[in-house]
């Protein structure tokens, strides 16, 4: 899809998606399309299935995924899921919306788009967010319902506020919405399964992190060097974000600190954020300065 992907960059979205008959049969592949945003007017006609989707509301433009497969879609109050596994539906609804109640709490604010869509798409394991959406593979699906891992599902659905109601002024801060679902996603863990679990994620992290340093890869959480998506992904935003969010928690305690999460993501709605954002918001939340900690682990 042709956008400028620069985070300072947002834009709204009217998407129209057909797909093409069954040549052989000019009926039903079987296939059909998910997008971003509002899922709108389907029909057919002349040329194919036509599927509309609309995002509404300003977002960065690396937010407008989309995919088509052969999926069945089911729909169960603000969640959708499209899927060829119809029967891990049920489980994975009722575990979507226990971790959506979670991150709600969390942020303290309901995210930019009322319904939340996942699309398992076959393939092997995926995870992409989206704007009201997540891509995700069949893969995916069978291990939320049948392993209750809870990881990735959590992940991708903290996007919606940490990445998508709440976006990066810049590639420097991606470890904002990185950093933060990696840690969500862990605290959601805890929540759903236990500290033991929890305990264990956030050790993996660690060993990950002492990896990345042993091989010289350890950067600043802000890192102004990248200029663009490709030298921002990685792991660093991910796994030293995570960790730096942990470490708060750890420093200012489990009141200060989910009290600071809900006021920097509620003062924020809509808004393009940097570290400062984050750091003022857990610094009025505290009532302490936090420079120091600050410039020690996102800045040096």
């Amino acid at each position: 899809m042709v956008c400028d992907n620069s985070p300072s960059q947002r834009a709204t979205l009217q998407l129209e998606i057909v797909v093409p008959f069954n040549p052989l049969t000019h009926g039903s592949s079987g296939f059909r399309a998910v997008g971003p945003g509002h899922r709108g007017k389907e029909w057919r006609g002349r040329d194919g299935y036509h599927f509309v989707f609309e995002q509404s509301e300003p977002v960065q433009t690396y937010l407008f995924s989309f995919g088509v497969a052969r999926l069945v879609v089911a729909t169960d109050g603000m969640f959708s899921i499209y899927a060829q596994r119809v029967d891990a539906n049920e489980a994975a609804f009722a575990k979507t919306a226990d971790a959506y109640a979670f991150l709600r709490a969390a942020a303290s604010i309901d995210p930019m788009n009322a319904h939340y869509t996942q699309a398992f798409l076959p393939g092997p394991s995926m995870g992409q967010e989206a704007a009201g959406m997540a891509l995700m593979s069949q893969d995916d699906l069978g291990d939320l319902a049948d392993k209750d891992d809870v990881q990735l599902m959590a992940h991708e659905l903290a996007h919606q506020w940490w990445g998508v109601t709440v976006g990066i002024r810049s590639w420097s801060d991606f470890w904002l919405n990185e950093g933060f679902a990696e840690f969500m996603s862990d605290a959601y863990i805890e929540k759903h399964q236990g500290q033991v679990a929890y305990d264990k994620h956030i050790a993996e992290l660690r060993g990950r992190m002492k990896k990345l340093r042993e091989e010289g890869m350890d950067r600043p959480l802000h890192w102004e060097k990248w200029k663009d998506v490709h030298g921002a992904l990685g792991q660093i935003p991910y796994v030293k974000g995570a960790l730096f969010l942990e470490r708060l928690r750890t420093e200012l305690g489990d009141e200060t600190f989910w009290r600071g999460i809900g006021l920097y993501t509620s003062g924020n709605v809509h808004r393009l954020v940097d570290s400062r954002d984050f750091e003022q918001a857990m610094e009025k939340a505290s009532g302490r300065d936090l420079k120091a900690l600050f410039d020690e682990a996102v800045y040096h």
